[in-house]
């Protein structure tokens, strides 16, 4: 039975990715802190209360898991610097429980990407790094530890999020370029986060993700050797 543990459920793409898990008789755990759970409905989650700082929680979040998904980030004003620490935490508890597959979602405009990004987009993405330097630098550092990590990892990096419904109709790869019109819907987001989380695809690479509006659309396709498995599922 395919068991996920979600950092960051309590977000409003976490809150997505929970919605679709529930739907698709996945089940899952979430670290949430105490604050968020006053009036929320987390879809059935099975909850542990807790900051990405504290150990014992992770550790708790993780157990019986099979791969896990961090959605996690700043919010507004953006002052809270966690990103890469919180990461490393949850790295270290996943080797303690010997699991293996992780799936980071960033974002579009984090690191330097040059070729995934067009001349107007690249533009921006500096202007917003040069403003937001120490957060930048913090996601900078969380996609380092990730990538530096001996997991099966993925990390995800999409444009700007919509809240409009699933369209199915997306391009993702590791050569997918962003533009200055380039979005995608925080549902069509959750699919694929669900589908590279119980694949292989995608193993060990960092992936742009965009709707395929104006565009030919990719299709995510599973492997044939693992269709009949209990990690495959499409979008």
């Amino acid at each position: 039975m395919i068991k996920l543990a979600v950092f960051g459920g309590s977000g409003a793409t976490g809150r997505v990715l929970l919605e679709r898990l529930q739907k698709k008789g996945i089940g899952a755990v979430a670290l949430v802190r105490d604050a968020n759970l006053k009036s929320m409905d987390l879809f059935g989650a099975e909850l542990v209360y807790g900051a990405l700082t504290d150990a014992p929680a992770i550790t708790k979040t993780l157990a019986g898991c099979n791969a896990v998904i961090c959605v996690f980030g700043q919010r507004p004003p953006y002052k809270e610097i966690f990103c890469e620490q919180a990461t490393q935490n949850i790295i270290a508890g996943m080797q303690q429980n010997r699991i293996q597959r992780l799936i980071v979602q960033t974002g579009g405009m984090i690191g330097e990407y040059s070729e995934n990004r067009t001349w107007f987009f690249s533009k921006l993405a500096r202007f917003v790094q040069q403003q937001s330097h120490a957060m930048m630098r913090d996601r900078e550092g969380q996609e380092a530890r990730v990538t530096m990590s001996p997991l099966e990892w993925t990390i995800v990096k999409p444009p700007r999020l919509t809240n409009s419904k699933a369209t199915g109709k997306f391009v993702a790869g590791p050569k997918v370029r962003l533009g200055l019109m380039a979005s995608l819907t925080r549902a069509d987001l959750a699919d694929f986060l669900l589908t590279v989380a119980t694949s292989n695809l995608h193993n060990r690479e960092i992936v742009f993700v965009r709707n395929s509006r104006g565009f030919r659309a990719v299709t995510v396709e599973v492997p044939e050797e693992q269709k009949n498995a209990d990690f495959a599922l499409a979008v």
